[in-house]
């Protein structure tokens, strides 16, 4: 229920990523240590779609959100499937390897996610030498379980206290509604032209 970060280029020609669930910790990660010879251009606009790493998560407790969002994903897989062209997920597919799922990895992946780092990454964003990070968009699911919407009222607070320019839209449904194709490009439309922050 992850994707990674994409890098995007804004109407104003700066240079941002965009991720989503865990996706969202790792382009948050990036904007941090962008902007040497190493690690490329400054990543000057985050945007962060439902970000679970706001806060710190006991085990028992993020494990509770993630089973009552999977149970949600086949509604949208099924908006998916009515795209032309749209790639069913690997384990939809009869003629695909099995899916292992290495205990170690899953483990070290929801560890990151309750240790709540996103923060502290956002902020040594907004410190490193200029062009720093200057723009951030946080997309919630308005029903969504992992992405708590207090805690991302206080990421987008942090942030604007730190002088970045931040916008909270909301979006219809759970977590999962990223999963939808339809949902996503209307998504990708309503940022485009709200924040200026998208290419449209």
């Amino acid at each position: 229920m992850t994707s990674p970060p994409w890098p995007c280029a804004g109407s104003s020609g700066a240079t941002g990523v965009m991720g989503y669930s865990l996706g969202a910790s790792f382009a948050t990660a990036m904007a941090a240590v962008s902007g040497t010879a190493e690690t490329g251009p400054p990543m000057q606009t985050v945007v962060l779609v439902e970000p679970v790493a706001v806060q710190r998560w006991s085990a028992a407790g993020l494990l509770s959100a993630v089973r009552r969002e999977n149970r949600l994903v086949g509604a949208y897989l099924e908006e998916t499937a009515t795209v032309a062209g749209a790639v069913p997920p690997l384990e939809a597919c009869p003629d695909a390897a099995p899916n292992t799922r290495r205990r170690v990895d899953l483990l070290l992946l929801a560890n990151a996610l309750r240790a709540s780092c996103l923060s502290d990454d956002l902020r040594a964003a907004t410190r490193r030498p200029a062009p720093r990070a200057s723009r951030l968009v946080v997309v919630r699911a308005e029903q969504s379980s992992l992405s708590p919407r207090l805690a991302v009222r206080d990421l987008v607070k942090s942030a604007e206290g730190q002088g970045i320019e931040a916008r909270l839209p909301h979006v219809p449904g759970p977590h999962a509604f990223w999963q939808s194709l339809p949902a996503v490009g209307s998504t990708m439309t309503a940022l485009a032209h709200t924040s200026g922050t998208l290419p449209s």
